[in-house]
């Protein structure tokens, strides 16, 4: 009975220690936005109706339609919309049929983003964009990133 005592919190420490080694390293693959996103190049501004909304994890996804016809994937964090949807603001504001304006950085094309992560094996998706902002066109709903990344080390 001694060693079951002895045991519990040696299992607990090491299974505490595991978790908060590996986790860094999994967010670090998985927010890479700098390896998947030209967010030290020029950002494109889109203004337009959004079309179709995803809210699912780990990214949401919406599309907006530009009065040209292009239609632009909205790749938006879960972690940011968690955050806004507590205030109650964000379904009411980010449906089909708003007119929204976004500033948004460009997907980089799959030789750009291998070069950075040579694992990956997907495709780049033409007119994806990651939001720096997005807000609708009557001003009732606005939000900016909170720190954007440091592209000193370009």
């Amino acid at each position: 009975m001694k060693s079951r005592a002895i045991a519990r919190p040696l299992v607990t420490f090491l299974a505490t220690a595991i978790c908060l080694w590996t986790t860094p390293m999994v967010g670090s693959a998985h927010h890479a936005h700098l390896t998947f996103y030209d967010w030290c190049g020029k950002p494109l501004t889109i203004e337009g109706r959004i079309t179709r909304v995803e809210w699912k994890n780990p990214h949401s996804v919406f599309d907006v339609e530009t009065n040209d016809g292009t239609t632009y994937h909205v790749e938006w964090t879960s972690a940011q919309i968690v955050a806004r949807m507590y205030n109650g603001s964000l379904p009411a504001a980010v449906t089909v049929g708003a007119r929204v304006a976004v500033v948004a950085h460009p997907m980089r094309d799959d030789a750009a983003i291998r070069a950075s992560y040579s694992e990956w094996t997907g495709n780049a998706v033409p007119n994806t964009v990651d939001p720096a902002s997005i807000r609708r066109v009557d001003d009732t709903f606005s939000w900016d990133v909170a720190s954007p990344p440091n592209c000193s080390g370009r």
